[in-house]
């Protein structure tokens, strides 16, 4: 998928979100899973950050970000080979797009 599995700790929130604003692309979309996944997806107006159990599929956390400023994002929400979570990818388009993840 081109990026590493990792945790993501919360107190990492705003430097992802630095990084959203900041450069947009397939790589940085693409977020894989650990013990717990923390699932980036990007809409036209608001970056959402969402925690999922792997075990269970449940969402337990919810984050939003509003005012990404000149950006629609095409987001997509794919299933990891093992069913184990999801996967986020999307790249930069006119025409946003909202998926439900939870």
């Amino acid at each position: 998928m081109g990026v590493g599995v990792r945790r993501i700790a919360a107190d990492e929130t705003l430097q992802w979100y630095a990084r959203f604003t900041g450069s947009l692309n397939h790589e940085t979309l693409a977020i894989s899973h650990d013990e717990q996944n923390l699932y980036f997806a990007t809409s036209l107006s608001t970056l959402t950050v969402i925690q999922v159990d792997a075990n269970t599929g449940s969402c337990t956390n919810r984050l939003q970000f509003s005012s990404v400023r000149g950006m629609s994002v095409y987001t997509q929400v794919h299933p990891m080979t093992d069913n184990l979570g999801f996967y986020v990818v999307g790249s930069i388009t006119s025409s946003p797009y909202t998926t439900r993840f939870c």
